[in-house]
């Protein structure tokens, strides 16, 4: 059984969301986001909707693919400061868009 959390009861919680974006310029290749300690939900979408895009938490590794016009959302986590591997095989300039909440 999964539970749906709106933002406004995150913010009930006590938790920020801060949105930030990366510009992959060139297709195929990695770009890191830095994620902060202390984040509990992550969603990384593609501005544009139109390629599917891949994201991994170690360089170099196989990266978990979202499908065109998908988003991923990761909940319940409670991390470290990480990074976020980004890369776009299919097209160059495309923007990534992540939410997180502390």
């Amino acid at each position: 059984m999964s539970v749906f959390i709106s933002r406004e009861n995150f913010a009930k919680l006590g938790v920020t969301p801060t949105q930030t974006s990366k510009t992959l310029i060139l297709a195929g290749t990695e770009y890191t986001v830095t994620i902060p300690a202390k984040t509990k939900r992550i969603i990384i979408g593609m501005q544009s909707g139109s390629n599917q895009f891949f994201y991994g938490w170690n360089t170099g590794e196989v990266l978990f693919p979202v499908p065109a016009g998908a988003f991923r959302d990761i909940s319940d986590i409670h991390i470290d400061e990480t990074t976020l591997y980004l890369r776009c095989d299919d097209a160059s300039g495309e923007v990534i868009i992540i939410e997180y909440w502390l």
